[in-house]
């Protein structure tokens, strides 16, 4: 059935409620400039959730409900010269930030399934960074593994939570397949049928590109296959 009838460039659904009852949807402006709608998913019935940008351009990339079901969470410029990670109150529609913003854009993020884990990729000086950041404090997890210096895409999680998927590309590698244990800190590399640990202890380990070897305090040395004909990502 017709479900309803927008006007403007480019709309698409970003998310459901967990009642079913209720899509998120982006209304996308221009590269600076986006809005978010909740429709009803009976009626049809559409209503703006982020305030109205007025002169000043605010962009909103995507969003999601949050576990409880009362606000949505999304990144946006609303209030800085950065993309931060922020929520918006259902009711209120108030909008609050839940990560601060820092020096650098935040590009990239990923719910996981129980929506108490967001993570987020950093575009610090057009490197990646990752974070783990519990909902709903807003809280950074601590991350035990280096990843080499590139340019993060891609993010999955596995449904039961643990697991966080990711591609990773740099100037020696076009495409990678990283896996987080969120829970261990542990990163492991998919490269065509091999896998090759970031992180087999709980010590921080450091990437060399010009050896392609992964190197543990420990003094564990690691090499990275240089075969990728495949991304292999086992659940």
């Amino acid at each position: 059935r017709l479900f309803a009838c927008v006007e403007g460039g480019a709309w698409w659904p970003v998310d459901w409620s967990l009642d079913g009852q209720t899509i998120l949807a982006l209304d996308y402006r221009s590269v600076n400039e986006s809005a978010l709608w909740t429709f009803d998913v009976a009626s049809g019935e559409r209503t703006q959730l982020t305030p109205d940008a007025g002169d000043t351009p605010v962009y909103w990339g995507g969003g999601a409900f949050s576990a409880d079901g009362r606000s949505v969470l999304s990144v946006s410029d609303t209030g800085s010269e950065f993309r931060h990670l922020v929520r918006i109150d259902l009711g209120s529609r108030e909008v609050s930030t839940i990560v601060p913003p820092q020096e650098h854009d935040l590009s990239r993020y990923a719910l996981s399934e129980d929506r108490t884990t967001m993570a987020v990729v950093v575009n610090d000086n057009g490197f990646s960074r990752l974070q783990l950041h519990d909902l709903p404090s807003g809280r950074e997890r601590p991350m035990k593994a280096v990843l080499p210096k590139g340019v993060i895409r891609n993010l999955h999680w596995h449904p039961k939570g643990r697991l966080l998927a990711f591609t990773l590309s740099s100037a020696r590698s076009p495409s990678d397949a990283y896996v987080l244990d969120t829970t261990k800190g542990h990163i492991n590399c998919y490269v065509g049928p091999n896998k090759t640990s970031l992180a087999q202890t709980d010590q921080p380990v450091v990437f060399d590109p010009d050896t392609q070897r992964t190197k543990a305090d420990a003094g564990e040395t690691l090499m990275v296959p240089p075969v990728r004909e495949e991304l292999l990502v086992e659940p």
